[in-house]
């Protein structure tokens, strides 16, 4: 018997739909925050929207979605084009000789190693992170030597993770932060926990599948108020992966 193109559409149909269905019941058991926040209808739309991103790496088996799934949300939905995350990719052409179960298995074992050495035992790492975020006011950021400010401030308020990126990373962060900040007449302030939204949530955090941001910045108000909205979409995004 053979299969035409319609009927291998309709079969990938019938794969992604159930796939989507196990998602979500993973995201409700894993991440519930999450399952909470978004509400089934939204959440599975946007496991679909992840699916089909996750295709063009060629990530298609139950396995390695599942993996693709859990980077997405703790990484940021964004992550294969993250500068913080260029060795999470499951872009084949990175390791040519290796299928996707090979590329997942790796890729397991260094995201289980970002987890060990960021989010920490208990999630301490990142509950001792949002201790000190919640008393950092960015007063010591200016325009004069605002990357190595940027730096000196990555690096006290959630050291583990700074270590384990690299100072290379950060600053590929940093000058796509720089770039991509378009709020005319903002503070280094604003612009600074900009930067920190991208670190802690991901490069693409404005249009995030899994963790919504109530367009923070697009408002005329005062550096507290963004500063205050952002600490609470951080806050959100923490709780989100520890609780």
């Amino acid at each position: 018997m053979k299969i035409n193109a319609d009927q291998l559409a309709l079969l990938d149909s019938y794969s992604s739909n159930s796939y989507a269905s196990e998602l979500v019941k993973h995201c409700k058991s894993i991440f519930p925050l999450i399952y909470d926040s978004l509400h089934e209808k939204t959440l599975r739309t946007n496991i679909a929207k992840l699916i089909e991103t996750a295709g063009r790496s060629k990530v298609t088996q139950r396995g390695p979605l599942q993996l693709y799934f859990d980077m997405a949300v703790t990484l940021g939905s964004e992550f294969e084009t993250d500068p913080m995350y260029s060795d999470f990719s499951f872009e084949s052409d990175q390791s040519p000789m290796k299928n996707q179960l090979e590329i997942s298995l790796s890729l397991h074992e260094k995201f289980s190693t970002y987890i060990e050495n960021v989010i920490g035992e208990d999630s301490k790492h990142a509950k001792n992170f949002l201790t000190s975020l919640e008393v950092e006011m960015f007063s010591n950021i200016h325009k004069i030597n605002f990357i190595e400010s940027m730096h000196k401030l990555l690096c006290d308020v959630y050291p583990q993770k700074y270590e384990f990126l690299g100072r290379d990373k950060i600053n590929a962060l940093i000058e796509l932060g720089t770039k991509k900040f378009k709020y005319d007449n903002a503070s280094a302030k604003i612009q600074a926990i900009y930067i920190m939204l991208m670190f802690v949530i991901g490069h693409g955090f404005e249009k995030d599948l899994f963790h919504q941001n109530e367009n923070i910045f697009n408002s005329n108000a005062h550096d507290d108020f963004y500063i205050l909205k952002s600490k609470g979409f951080i806050v959100r995004f923490i709780n989100a992966l520890v609780l």
